[in-house]
């Protein structure tokens, strides 16, 4: 059996991560519409690393998607992008859902 560590946050917070470090969104980005995510319910990210932004493939598809501004369903290259500009730790999360 293998442990795992996670940094849990609510989904609240990871709303606020996002619109305070990604100017593309607006101030608009919402976890739970962007990943059609239901109430009282937990997503796992696992090994959640800086994103490689020198990669040109990561660049012309992941990072200019954020840039622009195209959120929903990116939840993955967003917190590697948060974990390239130190906005979050490097690791694994679960983001929690309950309203």
């Amino acid at each position: 059996m293998e442990k795992l560590t996670f940094n849990v946050m609510e989904y609240q917070e990871l709303d606020a991560l996002v619109n305070e470090n990604i100017p593309s969104a607006n101030g608009k980005y919402d976890f739970v519409s962007c990943e059609e995510a239901n109430n009282d319910s937990s997503y796992a990210y696992h090994g959640i690393a800086p994103m490689d932004v020198e990669d040109e493939l990561v660049k012309t598809v992941e990072l200019d998607e954020i840039m622009e501004g195209n959120l929903a369903y990116k939840i993955g290259a967003i917190l590697e992008y948060l974990c390239y500009l130190k906005a979050i730790e490097p690791g694994n999360y679960l983001i929690e859902v309950c309203w």
